[in-house]
C-alpha cells in the first residue's frame, strides 16, 4: 500500500497586523510643524542636530532660527521676563542705585576672543540729557525687521510689565527680537542718557548694543 503523499505547503513571510494608531488618518499628522518646534523647546543641541539629520523635513524645522535661539537662551539660562542680572558697568559690591544699563548682544558674542581679550569694547555713539524731573528710566532695543511682531508689539503695551508707580524695582521684558527696561524714580534732578555699540573690530558689524541711563 503506498504511502500518502502530504501536499507541500509554499512559505510565506509574517506579516504583522498593522495598528489602527500607526494608520495615517486626516485628524492627525506626523509632519506637523507646531508640534516638532514645541518638542524641540526640550531638546539639547546634540539631540537637535541628530533629529535635523533624519531628512530634509527634520532639516528645515529643526534649522529654523528660533529653535536654536529658544535653546541658546535656555541652556544660558538667561532670567525670565521681569528678572534683572548684575549692572555690567561695575563690579561694586554695593550700589547707590543712580545707573541703569540695559546691554543687548549678539548671541555668539561669547564665542569670539575679540570679546574675551577685551579688544572688542563699547564706543559712545552719543548722550543726552533730560535735565528735569524724570517719572521714569525706560530703554528698549528693537529688531526693526520684526517691529510688528506680536511678541515686539507687547513691549509697547507698558501697562502689562511696567511696576506701578511705588514700586521701585526694575521691571524688564524680554522676547526673540526685542527688550526692554523701565524703573519708576523717586524725585530727582533729571537723567544723562548714552547710547553705546560694540563692533567685531574696528570697521566690523555691531555685535552689541548698551543704553545707560544715570541720574544727575
Amino acid at each position: 500500500m503506498g504511502k500518502r503523499l502530504r501536499k507541500a505547503r509554499s512559505m510565506c513571510c509574517c506579516v504583522s497586523p498593522r495598528s489602527s494608531y500607526l494608520t495615517p488618518h486626516s485628524i492627525f499628522s506626523w509632519y506637523e510643524e507646531d508640534v516638532w518646534t514645541e518638542i524641540a523647546k526640550f531638546l539639547d543641541g546634540r539631540s537637535l542636530v541628530m533629529l535635523a539629520m533624519t531628512c530634509k523635513w527634520f532639516n528645515r524645522i529643526m534649522m529654523e532660527d528660533s529653535v536654536w535661539k529658544y535653546a541658546c537662551l535656555r541652556d544660558l539660562q538667561v532670567p525670565d521676563t521681569g528678572k534683572l542680572v548684575r549692572c555690567p558697568v561695575c563690579d561694586l559690591d554695593t550700589c547707590d542705585g543712580t545707573m541703569q544699563t540695559l546691554d543687548a548682544r549678539h548671541i555668539e558674542l561669547f564665542l569670539n576672543e575679540g570679546y574675551h581679550d577685551g579688544s572688542w569694547d563699547y564706543d559712545t555713539l552719543g548722550s543726552h540729557d533730560i535735565k528735569k524731573q524724570a517719572e521714569g528710566a525706560s530703554g528698549g532695543i528693537f529688531d526693526v525687521e520684526h517691529l510688528k511682531d506680536q511678541s515686539t508689539s507687547d513691549i509697547f503695551d507698558l501697562k502689562s510689565w511696567v511696576g506701578k508707580r511705588n514700586d521701585w524695582q526694575p521691571k524688564a521684558m524680554i522676547t526673540l527680537h526685542a527688550v526692554a527696561v523701565n524703573t519708576n524714580l523717586q524725585d530727582n534732578e533729571g537723567l544723562q542718557v548714552k547710547y553705546h555699540a560694540m563692533r567685531a573690530g574696528k570697521d566690523g558689524e555691531v555685535v552689541s548694543i548698551r543704553i545707560s541711563q544715570q541720574l544727575l
